[in-house]
């Protein structure tokens, strides 16, 4: 007999450290959460895709898209996290998860790692403030800055664009022209009236959009006064991130989530986009864009296909069992009622074995997710999923209600 009579979260707790929503700033502050990240078939798919392109099987940029709740985000952070970390935390990763990921996986993906140079992985969110070449190669330069500017050990084997800017300013004659200048172009640019000292303070003390602000501005006034070292060109901008990589022996990685208003705000002016989708031909320097779904993205299936052909695309699908795997993940057993719990679970199993085969048919659930989330009754979770996707539009939100 059951020696203790309690409630069920006597037996079990929910992990505290699920979140409905994961993000850069959860993951960091949350150092070892990639670790409870669970890899579906479309994870593996990504982690396969993944190292075929580092270890450049296939010189092609990485697309991963999907619908809203599947967990793109968490995915691609997930894939940096093991990307980044040490032999022992991939292992332990591919280990507890070895249902999924092979050992065979995990070979490829620790070879990948150790040949071809050092990876950097670089993570960008966003893509509404991007309207144009220029805007682009500025949001691709100072995420490359910052992620540098993380690892001390690596070189940037040149002045950089900011640098060069505040060098320039030096001489007297520099100044008194960019002082002229933001009058003449006042209504063009958006720096508040700024004048020439308030210019250099903010290339010296401003920070992520704040410098990328004031650096965009300098472009326009580069571009319309003709002056070069405002300007910031493609092709140095290619060639300086070449040189980043042969000086430091490197492979970049560079993630930008949530990058499908790119295209809607630049499906007329794709050329620079583009180029940097083909440079992973010359150069080991890969983007991974992540987008919602790309059916109405582009305005004709000859302009998608375009734009295709340079990605390896992955698209993140959240199984229709999922949520029952997610949950049996989380529900953590107390070790002090082991024993009174399998006795438990033993009657429940017996009493739910109906219940469980009428499930497994309707929702194509396996009887060992079912299991795993006793005492939630089958009928109980069936419901659960059914309420919690048409509240929240995705599985994950079932948390929420338990």
């Amino acid at each position: 007999m059951v020696n203790h009579f309690g409630k069920y979260n006597d037996y079990f707790d929910i992990d505290s450290e699920y979140f409905p929503q994961v993000n850069r700033q959860i993951i960091e502050e949350n150092p070892d959460l990639w670790l409870k990240y669970y890899p579906h078939e479309s994870f593996v798919k990504l982690i396969e895709a993944t190292v075929r392109v580092l270890n450049r099987s296939e010189k092609k940029a990485l697309w991963v898209e999907g619908a809203y709740g599947t967990g793109k985000s968490h995915a691609v952070l997930t894939l940096k996290k093991l990307i980044d970390a040490d032999d022992a935390a991939a292992q332990k990763y591919f280990g507890q998860n070895d249902d999924l990921l092979s050992a065979d996986l995990f070979q490829k993906f620790v070879s990948m790692r150790r040949q071809g140079g050092r990876i950097l992985t670089v993570h960008r969110y966003g893509s509404s403030d991007i309207r144009s070449d220029d805007d682009l190669n500025m949001a691709v330069y100072q995420s490359l800055v910052e992620a540098l500017a993380r690892h001390p050990d690596l070189r940037n084997p040149q002045a950089s664009f900011k640098d060069g800017v505040i060098e320039w300013l030096k001489t007297p004659r520099n100044r008194r022209y960019l002082g002229d200048l933001l009058v003449e172009y006042r209504d063009k640019v958006k720096l508040n009236g700024a004048n020439v000292d308030e210019v250099e303070r903010l290339l010296t003390t401003a920070r992520g959009e704040a410098l990328e602000s004031v650096l965009r501005e300098l472009m326009i006034i580069g571009r319309e006064a003709n002056i070069g070292i405002f300007k910031l060109d493609k092709e140095q901008l290619l060639g300086w991130i070449g040189d980043i990589i042969r000086e430091n022996h490197l492979r970049i990685l560079f993630v930008w989530d949530e990058f499908s208003e790119f295209f809607k705000n630049n499906m007329r002016s794709m050329t620079g986009f583009q180029r940097f989708a083909d440079f992973a031909g010359e150069q080991p320097f890969y983007m991974l864009i992540v987008t919602h779904h790309t059916a109405n993205l582009f305005s004709s299936d000859r302009d998608a296909r375009k734009i295709f052909d340079r990605f390896v695309r992955v698209s993140i699908e959240l199984p229709p069992h999922m949520g029952f795997k997610l949950i049996g993940k989380a529900l953590q057993r107390n070790k002090a009622y082991a024993k009174d719990w399998e006795e438990l679970q033993s009657d429940q199993r017996s009493n739910t074995k109906l219940s469980r085969n009428a499930v497994m048919k309707y929702a194509k659930v396996d009887d060992d997710d079912l299991r795993s989330i006793l005492p939630i009754h089958p009928y109980t979770a069936v419901v659960l999923k059914e309420i919690s996707a048409a509240f929240a539009s995705n599985q994950r939100s079932m948390f929420d209600f338990i």
